[in-house]
Order: C-alpha cells, then structure tokens, then sequence
C-alpha cells in the first residue's frame, strides 16, 4: 500500500499562517502531516514534484493488499485489506480482525460512515458496524450467514438506511432496526444485479455501478434507470463492466470501464462521452480521485496506471512516481482523496 501526497504551494502558502497557529492544538495524527507540508515548503519548485510514502506490514499494517480508505470524522484514517482493518493514526496501526473483535470478517471491501459516527464496514461474509465513540463493534449477517449472500462489494450511508452492493442486486439494511429490510435490482438482466460500486454524490443521488452499465437508483421510489434512457439516446456503457464514478464541478460525472477506457456526463445532458481515442487514454479504469492543483483546479486521477487527466488539451499523462521506488512495479487499484489533499 502505498501513500502518494502531492504538495501544492499556493494552497500551503495561503493556510501556512492558520496551519501554524493551529498545531499545537491538533493531536499527533494531523501534527504528522503537518510537519511534512511545513518541511516541503522549504523546497522551490516543489509544487511539481510528489512525495512518497510507504506503509506496508513493515510498518504494522495487517496486510499489503489494501482494498478501501475513509478518513473518519474525527479525522482517523481507516484501511481495509485482505487480512484485517486497520485504523492509522499518522504514526502507528491498530489492527481490528475477527480473531481479536467482533469484525464478522478479515477480508475489508469498503467502509462508509454515518451521521451518527458509525463506521458501516462491507466485508467478503457480512456488515460489521464499529462505534467511533464506544470503540465497540456488531455484526449482522443476511439469511443465516449463508456466505454468498453475505458477500458485499460496495456500502454507502443514507440516513439510516444503509445500502451494500452485491452479486444480486443492492441489499437494504435498516440501521434503527438493526436487521435486514428488502433487496432492490436495477430494471435490467445480463449482468446489471452484480453490483461492483454503489455510489453518493452531493445532492444524495445514488449511482450503481455493474456488470451491465451505469444506472441511477430513486431511494424513495425503488426504481432504477440508465441515465440517458429519458434522452432517448442509445447507452454506450450497455454490456459494460463500470468500476468507478466520480462526481466533478457542476454536475459533471466520471465513469471508468473495465474495457472502454473512461466516460464523461453531465446530469443535464447525460449521453456519456466516451475519452477512450484521447493520447495516452487506458482502456481499463479501475479507480477514480479528484485532487486539486496548484491553480486551485480539481483534476482527475486514475488508475490502474496511475495517470492525471488533462481535459484543456484533450490527453491523459502517466505519472511514473515508481520508476525510483523500492517498488517499481506497483499497479494502483484503488485511489483515495483524505481532507488535507492527500492522495492515497
């Protein structure tokens, strides 16, 4: 697992007199990473460079395949992998697995967190929940722990109604009652139940990410749809495998295939567009982030070669920040943006 922080002058610049007025108040997680955005200010020009760093089993991480991040809001940084969840603090692990808590598995897929400082933790065999205030976890299991239905990709917090992808379409959980409510599937076949992201953006829109193409799920009503099925337009991620969707500025969405490179819309005029016949383009996307540069812009980072997108000039620039490293060979499968402008 790697972490990549990319350092922008004019934003340190512009907080440097806040951020130093403020440390002696943060606790040692934020003082880790503040220290370092102090020190690299000292180094003209740094603004194009990155700084790396790497935390592996060495370190006292449980494993180093990292599959999902989240930086709670107390501002702890949360890892899953496939051998335990990890909680960081800037300095050191804690290692949660199911031989030492009530975690209901080792495998983490992703964790969400709620308006109640919960931690809603999607696993390879059942949803855990962890109290970031009692330091306790439960563990909930869908129809008697049959493990294929327990397997989840994906889980997102509305309210108190959490939603977990998996290989038959989304599975309601009701958090107030603590138990399973109802299992909804996008009004498709050929693959659109197996769900590979669920995902949330600003205005609570709720976007499904499958084997079959990108759809938008109405939490009130049930229903699902493609986005550009009211356009009367064709779908052009119709049989795809989408991994990930990213929202961007006014209303602009990403879209990343497993085979057609990258798509864009808009919610306004949702006909996806395809980048894929850009220079340097990628057929296979596996992760989206959004980081903002030194001119305040947010740009758009994918991966599974870790590359910036540059939509002015129409071209994709791989960001080869291993060439030198211990680990020249690193494929990026998952991407995380914390609150400091940290890429993950």
């Amino acid at each position: 697992m790697l972490l990549l922080k990319v350092c922008l002058l004019p934003l340190i610049i512009h907080s440097l007199k806040t951020l130093y007025l403020s440390i002696l108040q943060i606790v040692k997680r934020e003082l880790l990473f503040a220290i370092c955005l102090i020190l690299l200010c000292t180094h003209r020009g740094f603004a194009q460079k990155a700084v790396l760093y790497f935390l592996n089993e060495k370190n006292g991480l449980s494993d180093n395949q990292a599959n999902c991040f989240l930086q709670d809001s107390k501002g702890m940084m949360w890892l899953g992998t496939s051998y335990g969840l990890n909680r960081y603090d800037g300095s050191r692990f804690t290692v949660y697995r199911k031989e030492n808590s009530h975690l209901c598995d080792n495998v983490i897929v992703e964790i969400a967190e709620d308006h109640r400082q919960q931690l809603w933790i999607a696993t390879s065999n059942g949803l855990s929940k962890y109290d970031l205030n009692t330091h306790r976890f439960e563990s909930y299991f869908f129809n008697n722990q049959t493990h294929l239905q327990n397997a989840f990709s994906s889980v997102v917090c509305c309210g108190d109604t959490i939603l977990l992808g998996t290989e038959n379409g989304v599975l309601i959980f009701d958090a107030k009652k603590s138990q399973f409510a109802r299992r909804i599937q996008p009004v498709g076949s050929d693959g659109a139940n197996r769900i590979t992201k669920i995902y949330k953006d600003s205005k609570q829109r709720i976007w499904l990410c499958t084997y079959n193409g990108l759809w938008q799920y109405n939490l009130m009503t049930g229903n699902s749809e493609v986005p550009c099925s009211k356009s009367g337009v064709s779908d052009p991620l119709k049989h795809e495998l989408v991994n990930d969707i990213i929202e961007m500025p006014e209303d602009n969405f990403w879209v990343g295939t497993w085979s057609k490179g990258l798509f864009s819309f808009n919610v306004n005029s949702p006909q996806p567009k395809s980048w894929l016949q850009i220079k340097g383009s990628h057929t296979n996307v596996i992760t989206l982030a959004k980081l903002q540069n030194e001119q305040h812009i947010t740009e758009l980072w994918l991966s599974n070669t870790l590359s910036t997108l540059h939509i002015e000039n129409r071209s994709v620039e791989i960001r080869d920040f291993f060439g030198n490293s211990p680990y020249p060979d690193i494929n990026v499968h998952k991407l995380y943006t914390d609150r400091h402008n940290m890429l993950w």
